[in-house]
Formats: structure tokens, C-alpha cells, sequence
């Protein structure tokens, strides 16, 4: 079995190294490759260059469901924990950001 296997193996390697051949001799193929690589990369710079506001948007969005998320497992976890670690970080904000928050709770 194996040594079909390494003779299946061998046959499809010789065809991709005929039609690699082929192709690397064949400047019409060589051309349609060559257009094909440069329409993808312009494609990609223009997606790069484009506007990011709304890939900007959806990354924090995710980031926020993630802290979201982290939160309610820690509470879950041990939320004495949690808690201690909230009001640590509230102490890092300024007054008036600490006391909309507080707000909220």
C-alpha cells in the first residue's frame, strides 16, 4: 500500500513539475499570473488605504464584548475579587469619569 501511495505521490509531483514547466515557459501564462498578482495586491491596498472608520468601529466593539465578557466571568469567579479589582481601577480614573461610572452601578 505505501508503495502505491509513494508511486501516487510521484506521478502527481512529476504533472505539477510538467505544468510549472509549462507554465514557466509559456509568457502568455506568465502575463494572466502576473495581472492576476497585481489586481490582488491593488485590491488589498485599496482595502488598507480605504476608509478604516468602520473596521475601527467593529475592533472595538469586540474589544469591549471581550471586557464585557471578562468581567462578568470574574465576578463569577470571585466577586469579592472583582470587586477589589474594579474599585482599583476606578481609583486610576479622574473624579469626574470615576463618578459618571458610579452612576451607572
Amino acid at each position: 500500500r505505501k508503495a502505491r501511495m509513494h508511486s501516487y505521490d510521484g506521478a502527481m509531483n512529476e504533472q505539477a513539475a510538467a505544468a510549472a514547466a509549462a507554465s514557466a515557459t509559456d509568457p502568455a501564462e506568465m502575463d494572466k499570473k502576473l495581472a492576476a498578482t497585481v489586481e490582488r495586491d491593488n485590491k488589498i491596498a485599496d482595502l488598507l488605504e480605504g476608509d478604516s472608520e468602520p473596521v475601527e468601529r467593529m475592533l472595538a466593539d469586540i474589544a469591549r464584548a471581550h471586557v464585557r465578557q471578562a468581567t462578568q466571568h470574574a465576578l463569577a469567579q470571585d466577586d469579592e475579587a472583582a470587586v477589589d479589582g474594579l474599585a482599583a481601577g476606578l481609583q486610576k480614573l479622574g473624579p469626574e469619569r470615576r463618578q459618571a461610572l458610579l452612576r451607572r452601578l
